[in-house]
């Protein structure tokens, strides 16, 4: 048997669900921000983030990788 590789949240979910299950997080889903988010300067590609999070000590770079493990979502480090 196979792991279903859907994850547990769609796009609209996930903030609302990190902000309530770990409210120490900086999490930063407006527009402006995501677009801001949505390239690297190396290449020519934007892909636009579902949210943005924005650690403020080492707990929440540990934190956020752990709480996305269980529903599956990608963290993408920038």
């Amino acid at each position: 048997m196979t792991a279903d590789p859907t994850p547990a949240f769609s796009g609209t979910d996930i903030a609302p669900a990190l902000r309530r299950d770990c409210p120490h997080l900086r999490v930063l889903d407006a527009p402006d921000i995501r677009e801001a988010h949505s390239a690297d300067h190396t290449e020519d590609l934007q892909f636009l983030p579902d949210l943005v999070v924005e650690p403020t000590s080492t707990q929440d770079v540990a934190d956020l990788p752990r709480w996305a493990h269980g529903p599956r979502i990608p963290v993408t480090p920038a």
